[in-house]
């Protein structure tokens, strides 16, 4: 039985999803974009309609956050404390 894909991320725009997509598969974490139907529909590409999910298996959720937010710049600490 596989693991289900979770939403890790949310990128802004095709390029920033495939630049997650990218840095994701280059430590060999299983990956792939979800868009939003509606947006994807209607080939909308901005706002809430434009952005594209980031999903990696069950097991790797950790794996791939942490390689995200350190690529990102984001300090886990700061967002916990917010």
């Amino acid at each position: 039985m596989g693991n289900k894909f979770k939403i890790v991320e949310w990128a802004k725009n095709e390029v920033e999803a495939e630049i997650f997509l990218s840095l994701l598969r280059d430590y060999d974490i299983p990956c792939k974009k979800l868009r939003e139907s509606f947006g994807a529909m209607n080939s909308l590409s901005y706002g809430i309609f434009g952005e594209i999910a980031i999903a990696v298996p069950d097991d790797r959720i950790e794996d791939a956050r942490s390689i995200l937010d350190s690529f990102i710049g984001r300090d886990l600490h700061d967002e916990e404390n917010q």
